[in-house]
């Protein structure tokens, strides 16, 4: 099969929920490696075991007080995030996409991520840094790990209420209505648009944009850009601030205008919702 015939096999069914990095960048090296390793005769869930292989050896790496260290981890992450775009490519070839395979996607995620973020701390504190880094790094960690949970537990609550209701119950396509437009006092109305911009923020804090934010403060720290700025400890300073306001803005805009009844309504039911869900991969 030619690469052309591979991509639209592969990576159009995944194309609509593909960031720009991840569309642009990572899947037009992950076919290739994906032709490989489909006729190696790798299976999906093997990818996916590589995948979390080369994501620990990262955060391995970042935990060295060497800063080539740090950048060799920074292009293994880079590699690990190629990976997690061949598992589901080649689940896709093969016609083998199940939801085991989803369920180990999450967990490699789950687990890699706040892993890379923190380790990236250790490495810096055994480099000389103060332990403010250390905290610095947990923040970091705990806000992107916490930004996947506030997501994802919006799926587990209307999963769960399809489950346990009848879909007849729930007239598909009616929507709860949301709060009124009237008219806000000031320090609401300033409230509300702080939520909004956070919101925004939503792709700053999926993990290709945070991967991509620790391999450029690696780099400029390895270049010795302003050698007096500790560019990963920046990066680690933003994730670990911003971060957090994010997900709690991402939650209380969530509880505010009742999304998670509106997801359950629109999408008929549980059908839709499992649908949405499994389709991430």
């Amino acid at each position: 099969m030619k690469i052309r015939e591979m991509r639209e096999a592969a990576q159009r069914p995944q194309r609509n929920n593909d960031g720009f990095y991840t569309r642009h960048v990572a899947r037009f090296f992950s076919i290739y490696l994906t032709r490989i390793l489909v006729a190696a005769g790798l299976t999906a869930n093997t990818v996916t075991g590589l995948m979390m292989a080369a994501g620990l050896c990262a955060a391995l790496l970042f935990t060295s007080v060497s800063l080539l260290h740090r950048v060799a981890g920074a292009l293994v992450m880079q590699f690990w995030f190629i990976l997690d775009c061949c598992d589901g490519e080649v689940a896709r070839l093969r016609k083998s996409s199940s939801l085991t395979g989803l369920y180990m996607d999450y967990l490699v995620h789950y687990t890699v991520h706040p892993c890379m973020i923190f380790f990236l701390g250790i490495g810096l504190f055994r480099a000389g840094d103060d332990g403010s880094v250390l905290i610095l790094a947990f923040s970091a960690a705990m806000a992107v790990l916490l930004a996947d949970i506030v997501e994802d537990c919006r799926y587990k609550a209307v999963y769960l209420e399809g489950v346990k209701s009848k879909p007849a119950s729930k007239p598909a396509g009616q929507s709860p209505p949301r709060p009124g437009r009237g008219r806000v006092s000031p320090l609401r109305g300033t409230i509300q648009r702080v939520i909004v911009f956070f919101c925004s923020l939503y792709y700053l804090f999926k993990f290709p944009a945070v991967m991509n934010l620790m391999c450029a403060g690696i780099v400029l720290d390895w270049s010795m850009v302003m050698p007096s700025i500790s560019w990963s400890k920046m990066v680690l300073l933003f994730i670990g601030t911003a971060g957090h306001l994010h997900w709690t803005s991402i939650a209380a805009a969530t509880i505010y205008y009742r999304e998670t009844e509106r997801s359950y309504s629109i999408s008929g039911g549980m059908g839709r919702a499992d649908r949405e869900k499994s389709s991430r991969r």
